[in-house]
């Protein structure tokens, strides 16, 4: 279920060879060696994941027929000792390797939560910026986690932090891509919106005003 929120995500955009410039093997090896991770979330779990590609599937173009597509898939569960349901997904180009995009998604109870665990998705803002701390990652992911912005560009990359429910739990998603990706990111994400509350919009009654 926790892959369901991948799906919009992984869509957005797959013509373009932008990356985040890492590959997955060389974004697990940073990750391994940042301080939220070390120092703060690796008794409890919260390894970056071995990661298999998804078969590769071919995607419809402008015209509706359909070709090769240019990255490859991949989802992967978060272990950790607490019980959270976190999981990675994401695609890399086919030409090198490197992420494209990468989403961190996490589900639980209470909304409010999120705000006590944000600094389980430290390490990879450290893995992006090695210079930051801790304190700075978990700040700044703080940041984006109450920004109305569809895209915070900072960088080489852009980020964004989505939240949401499903079913009785609440996810929220920290979604990493370049920097060169972001306006398509924004826009999609707003055509997205738009959609989403046009079809809400159509299943609520007109409101009446009382003569």
């Amino acid at each position: 279920m926790i892959f369901v929120f991948a799906a919009y995500f992984l869509g957005l955009f797959d013509k373009s060879s932008n990356s985040i410039g890492m590959t997955l093997d060389e974004f697990s090896a940073a990750y391994a060696k940042t301080d939220a991770y070390n120092k703060v979330i690796a008794s409890y779990g919260f390894a970056f994941p071995a990661v298999t590609l998804d078969p590769e599937a071919a995607a419809p173009d402008a015209s509706g027929s359909t070709a090769t597509s240019d990255v490859r898939t991949f989802t992967a569960y978060v272990d950790n000792t607490v019980s959270y349901q976190v999981a990675i997904s994401g695609s890399v180009n086919k030409s090198d390797s490197n992420i494209k995009a990468l989403q961190v998604v996490m589900l639980l109870s209470k909304s409010t939560s999120f705000n006590e665990v944000l600094v389980i998705y430290a390490p990879y803002i450290q893995v992006l910026y090695p210079d930051m701390t801790t304190k700075e990652a978990t700040t700044f992911l703080s940041e984006l986690y109450t920004s109305t912005d569809a895209v915070t560009v900072k960088g080489n990359y852009g980020l964004a932090m989505e939240k949401g429910t499903a079913g009785t739990k609440f996810y929220c998603s920290l979604n990493i891509i370049s920097a060169k990706d972001s306006k398509k990111f924004a826009a999609d994400y707003a055509a997205a919106s738009a959609s989403a509350s046009a079809g809400t919009a159509a299943t609520v009654p007109a409101a009446t005003t009382a003569g």
